[in-house]
Parts: structure tokens; sequence; C-alpha cells
């Protein structure tokens, strides 16, 4: 602290405001990371996360080799069986956050794959348009991205491409093509590690890293958090309740291509997003407390609030506030004040 003997000293001390604060695009990856982690309590984690990008990698590679033969095999395995109730299968639409176009014709179809055979409703077996689109279907459903376990959004995409295109019978689709011995093997062979300990890493993914992406999300529209602090609680309040409301209609197409019983899938995805939004709720404590909570009042308020106050606050920048407002200087306070309030709360640079 300067002296207030040296007038220029003081004044450059107490107009000098520094304060600090994690990444929160960071902590949307750490909270992901550790909702995984705590689900899944494996020891092998860090290898089912390598052979994730592997099988996604392989598979993305394999693109080339994979749709030349697509409508052949369908011609073999497309069977006719119509639901009673789809409201599962869209659920899974939604939940594996397909386009609503892409949906809405897996829906018509009633398309699923079991058995070894896709299965489309009966009333398909004279369209025909049929098979022209199951095949656009498929193309549709393996829109894979570089597959990276970054923070940027792209892992939980990532997972729901890939488990979208396990329910749908890629891996099924990929052992014909080899046993056939018609593409090259050079990254098909890469979906072998698509292994139970991956696809339920991926699954757990999928559906649990709604509530991680939806911070992220609106940290990409607008970083300054304190500004959408409000917006941030309700949509990880809304992402929460999404998740714990998967019905077991859609949970039943998932679980057995990854091992799981439906009360255990449940099980996993609920934890993984419970701890998601524990670890956003501890860190948004930071957003209500000072000098961050004194940022979101009205000017007004709180420079009214600072003249009351006998004593200066412990936070050390309202503590400056407080002894500026004394000295009559109440443009530095909110000049402050709206510079902690459009702070960023990510990593950039300026």
């Amino acid at each position: 602290r300067a002296d207030r003997g040296d007038e220029a000293a003081f004044e450059q001390w107490i107009k000098t405001f520094s304060t600090n604060t994690e990444c929160y695009n960071h902590d949307a990856h750490n909270a992901l990371a550790w909702g995984v982690q705590h689900s899944l309590q494996s020891d092998d984690q860090p290898q089912s996360l390598k052979f994730a990008y592997v099988a996604v990698e392989a598979l993305k590679g394999s693109y080339s080799e994979l749709v030349p033969h697509l409508m052949q095999w369908l011609f073999l395995v497309v069977s006719y069986e119509t639901m009673e109730d789809d409201r599962g299968l869209f659920a899974l639409c939604n939940a594996l956050g397909l386009a609503s176009d892409l949906t809405d014709q897996i829906i018509h179809l009633q398309l699923r794959f079991d058995k070894g055979r896709v299965l489309v409703a009966e009333w398909c077996r004279d369209d025909a348009e049929l098979f022209p689109l199951l095949y656009t279907v498929y193309l549709k459903v393996w829109a894979w991205l570089t597959f990276t376990a970054s923070r940027w959004l792209t892992f939980g995409i990532s997972a729901r491409i890939a488990i979208s295109s396990i329910v749908f019978g890629i891996e099924a689709y990929t052992a014909w093509l080899l046993e056939q011995g018609r593409v090259s093997k050079y990254y098909l062979r890469g979906a072998k590690y698509l292994t139970i300990e991956v696809k339920q890493l991926l699954a757990v993914v999928a559906f649990s890293s709604w509530v991680a992406d939806s911070q992220l999300k609106l940290l990409f529209e607008d970083n300054r958090l304190l500004r959408i602090l409000d917006d941030l609680d309700q949509e990880l309040t809304v992402e929460m309740q999404y998740v714990l409301e998967y019905p077991e209609e859609m949970l039943a197409f998932v679980a057995p291509f990854v091992g799981l019983s439906i009360g255990r899938l449940r099980h996993m995805i609920i934890h993984s997003a419970w701890v998601q939004a524990a670890f956003f709720r501890e860190r948004l404590r930071l957003a209500r407390q000072s000098p961050w909570s004194d940022a979101r009042k009205d000017p007004d308020v709180l420079i009214a609030e600072l003249k009351g106050m006998e004593e200066p606050p412990a936070e050390i920048n309202m503590s400056k506030c407080w002894e500026l407002v004394q000295l009559g200087d109440e443009s530095t306070v909110r000049s402050f004040q709206r510079n902690l309030n459009n702070m960023p709360w990510t990593s950039e640079v300026v």
C-alpha cells in the first residue's frame, strides 16, 4: 500500500485493481472429465480414451470404403417389423443430437438395428424409395468429426456421433466388409478398438455431456460470465433435469450395445451428470462473492452501500472502492464495476 504522503504513488495504488479467476471453458472440460472418471470408476480410462480416438478416426478415415458397399449390405440385412410405440426412438434421436430432418426420417422408417438386422416398419415394404432413403439416413448418421478430447464442445459431439453409428449397426457393417475382403484394412481394422469399455465411455460422454456442453455453448456466445450468470444457472438446471428424465425405452436401444443393463447405464449417465453439475456449482460460487457479486449490483446501489459503511470491506478491491467513495471519487468506482462486469471468464488473447 502506498503512503498518502506520496500523492502520485497513492493515486496509482488506489486506482489499480487486480483480480483473477480460472478459465470457465477449462472448468467445463474438467467437469466432464471428472464426471466420466467418477462414473466409470475404471483404472484403464486413459487406454479407453486412446482406443476411442483410434476407433473413431478409423471409421472417419474409412468413409470412402464404407459408402460404395452400403446399399448392397442394406439389401441383405433389412427386415420389416413395426413398432407399437416409437417414443423411445424419438427420445434417442433427440438425446444423440440428431438434426430434426434426420430424426423425422428415422421415425418415419422406425429404423433400428437388432441381432444383425436393420429393422424398418412394415409399411416401408412396398416403398420404392426405401433403400435410397436408408442410404441417405446412414450417410447422415456417419457425420464424423475429427475426434478430439479437447474442451471445445467436440468431445460430446464426437461421442454422440459414435453412439449413433453403433446403435444403427456400424459394427456389423464393418465386420461384413472385412469378411467380404472388398475393402482396404488400412483404416477399417481400427474399428476393432470399439471394445465394450470404449463403448461404455462413449455412451456416458454422449448422454451426460449435455450438462457441460450447455455451459460452453453460452460462453461461446458471451464469455462475460457475470452477464450470463443467471442463464448458466438455468441451463444447468434444465440440462440436469433432461438427463434425469431419460426414458427407459430410450436407454433400452443403447444398453445392449455397450454391455450394460438399462439400470446400470442410467446410473452411470446420471452419476456423471451430477458430478459435472456439482463441479459447476462450486465454480459459480466465486461469482457470488466479492468483488464479483458487487459488480452485478446497480451502480447507484453499490455507491450508496459503500457510503453507508463505517469500515472498509475485507476484499482489497472493494476496500479501495470504499476509500475512493469517501474521497468523493465515484467515477473510478463506477468504471471499475463496469470493467469487472464486462470481464471475460475464459482464456482470451488481448
